[in-house]
C-alpha cells in the first residue's frame, strides 16, 4: 500500500524552554491564528494526516508563521505473503524538508519524497529480501537527481531546489534509517529514550573539526546551516548527497519517531521528546503524531511540522 504525499516547511528555529503538555494541546482558535500567521489562502497542503492503521501515521501542518509548507511526508506498507507464518508488513516513511533559502523548496521536498518512497516500494514490492541498505542508497540518488532536475532560474537571493531527508524501512522490528541534512529520526519506549541521526549542519562539521567549542556553538548565529542536502550545490558534486545510514533493533513497545526540525526545535533532546510521546498511549500511532504537532504549534509554530510516527 503506498500513500500519497504531504508537504510541510522548515525555517527559523524556536527559542524558549520546551513546555511539556500535561493534556493533549489546545487547537488555536481561527482568531488567534489570523493574528499570528501571515494572510494567505488555505492550500490542501497546510494541513495533512495520514493512517495506514493504528500503529502507522503521520501528521503535517504548516505552523503559525509560515505562509505555505514545504515540508513532504511519504508512507508505504508492503505485505508479506508467507504462508502459514504470520510476517509482519514492511514499513517505509520518508520526511523531506525544503530548504527555505532555496528557490521552490516544497517542490524539491515533494519530488524527493515521493521519489524515494516509491521506488523503496517497488524494489520490496520485487524482492522483500533485498539489502535495505543499498536499495535506500539508490533511492535516495535517485531523488537527489530528479530534485536537481527541478527547472528553476537561481538568483543571488535564492539557491536551486533542495530538500533535507530522513528516510526509515522497518523489516520485522530492524530499523534502518538514512538521512541527509537535519530531519532527524528519534526512539522511544516505556524506559528510554535516544536520537538516531546526527544533523549535517555547519555547526556539527566545525565541532567536529575542532574549530569551535560546544559553548560558541550555542550562541552562533549559524546554527541552522545546512552543508550537506538533495539539490543545490549537490547537483554537482553528487557524492555531498550520499545518505548516513544506522540501524536500530525495536523491540516490543518502541515508537519510532521521524520528523521535521519545525518539531525538533521545541523538544531538541531525546528527553525532551519522549516526555511528550510517553503522554499518548504507545499503541495509537495517529494520536500520537498529531499530539507531537500540536504541541509545537502551541509551543510558537515558527515552522512547519511534519512527524512521523511507527508503533511496534
Amino acid at each position: 500500500m503506498l500513500l500519497d504525499i504531504v508537504n510541510n516547511t522548515a525555517g527559523e528555529t524556536a527559542d524558549g524552554a520546551v513546555a511539556v503538555l500535561e493534556e493533549a494541546p489546545p487547537q488555536l482558535e481561527e482568531s488567534q491564528a489570523d493574528a499570528l500567521s501571515p494572510s494567505v489562502e488555505s492550500s490542501p497542503r497546510d494541513h495533512i494526516e495520514i493512517s495506514a492503521g493504528c500503529n502507522f501515521a503521520a501528521v503535517s501542518d504548516r505552523g503559525i508563521r509560515h505562509v505555505d509548507n514545504q515540508d513532504s511526508v511519504a508512507m508505504s506498507t508492503v505485505e508479506i505473503l508467507v504462508s502459514p507464518v504470520d510476517v509482519p508488513p514492511i514499513y517505509i516513511a520518508v520526511i523531506c524538508d525544503g530548504v527555505s533559502s532555496c528557490e521552490s523548496g516544497a517542490s524539491a521536498s515533494e519530488v524527493a519524497a515521493k521519489s524515494v518512497a516509491a521506488s523503496l516500494h517497488a524494489a520490496f514490492t520485487r524482492n522483500p529480501c533485498a539489502s535495505v541498505r543499498n536499495e535506500m542508497f539508490t533511492a535516495i540518488r535517485k531523488a537527489n537527481e530528479e530534485v536537481c532536475n527541478i527547472p528553476c532560474t537561481p538568483t543571488l537571493q535564492k539557491d536551486p531546489p533542495s530538500t533535507t531527508i530522513v528516510a526509515a524501512v522497518v523489516v520485522e522490528g530492524m530499523a534502518t534509517i538514512g538521512w541527509v541534512g537535519d530531519s532527524r529520526a528519534y526512539w522511544v519506549d516505556d524506559e528510554d529514550a535516544g536520537v538516531l541521526t546526527r544533523d549535517d549542519s555547519w555547526i556539527n562539521a566545525m565541532l567536529d573539526a575542532g574549530h569551535m567549542t560546544e559553548e560558541e556553538a550555542r550562541v552562533n548565529p549559524n546554527q541552522s546551516a545546512l552543508y550537506r542536502c538533495l539539490g543545490g550545490e549537490t547537483c554537482e558534486d553528487g557524492p555531498d548527497a550520499d545518505p548516513r545510514f544506522v540501524n536500530y533493533c525495536m523491540r516490543p513497545g518502541t515508537r519510532l519517531i521521524l520528523c521535521s526540525d519545525g518539531f525538533w526545535n521545541y523538544a531538541p533532546t531525546p528527553v525532551d521528546v519522549a516526555k511528550v510521546v510517553r503522554q499518548v498511549p504507545a499503541d495509537d500511532a495517529f494520536k500520537t503524531a498529531k499530539h507531537l504537532v500540536n504541541f509545537a504549534i502551541v509551543g510558537g509554530g515558527h515552522d512547519n511540522i511534519t512527524v512521523a510516527v511507527l508503533s511496534l
